[in-house]
């Protein structure tokens, strides 16, 4: 079987940047690590958002650049292959193959971080965890497996330390995943990032300096 190649936002939503009162926007802003890539103009960013995902079909189809793009064309926009193609150039959007070297060398290059609050569950609803605000209703609710994604991946330095740490209590506490290795944790995570990405729930940053080269140590 095909591994699939899915598509992943890069950086947290900085907004819109003005520079002088009464001058039209000049781009709009991401935080990347410490750059501030730029998208350029409303299609871009729009073609940005789409590589977030759509909550509706999460957890149903892979997202990939062909999934982004049919969406995008589903509202209209006839270039959105040019923009995925400039917005990967700019480093706004990676693809990464699960199961391959270089989803490792990604995983080892990123961090996911958590937005928004954890709500826990409910009586009714005892399996499904909910993330959103305190007051108002869930912005999505996730199986038990996201959610620890989102609760754990902030305390660690990129996305392979929490493939590594899942991997041993997989390894311990076994729970039938097909395949507990690191290699196949991480793959498991990166295709449930975009139920996370889809809602806001958490975004992918860089990785802290020197992550890279780091190991979690028993």
């Amino acid at each position: 079987m095909t591994a699939e190649t899915l598509i992943f936002p890069l950086g947290h939503y900085m907004g819109e940047f003005y520079p002088k009162t009464g001058a039209p926007m000049k781009y709009r802003r991401l935080r990347l690590g410490v750059g501030v890539p730029q998208l350029k103009d409303d299609p871009h960013f729009t073609m940005w958002a789409m590589t977030h995902g759509l909550p509706e079909p999460m957890g149903q189809t892979p997202w990939t650049r062909e999934a982004a793009i049919e969406a995008a064309g589903r509202m209209g926009m006839s270039n959105a292959e040019q923009l995925t193609d400039d917005l990967k150039a700019d480093g706004a959007v990676a693809e990464v193959t699960l199961g391959t070297p270089a989803a490792v060398e990604f995983a080892r290059t990123h961090r996911l971080l958590p937005l928004m609050m954890g709500l826990g569950n409910t009586p009714e609803d005892r399996l499904r965890f909910g993330i959103g605000f305190v007051g108002t209703p869930p912005a999505v609710k996730v199986d038990s497996f996201v959610f620890e994604i989102w609760q754990w991946s902030r305390l660690h330095l990129n996305l392979w330390q929490t493939a590594q740490e899942f991997a041993k209590v997989e390894q311990k506490f076994p729970s039938g995943k097909p395949d507990s290795s690191p290699e196949g944790m991480l793959g498991e995570i990166l295709s449930r990032l975009h139920v996370l990405l889809a809602a806001n729930a958490a975004y992918v940053d860089q990785s802290l300096e020197g992550a890279a080269t780091e190991e979690v140590r028993d």
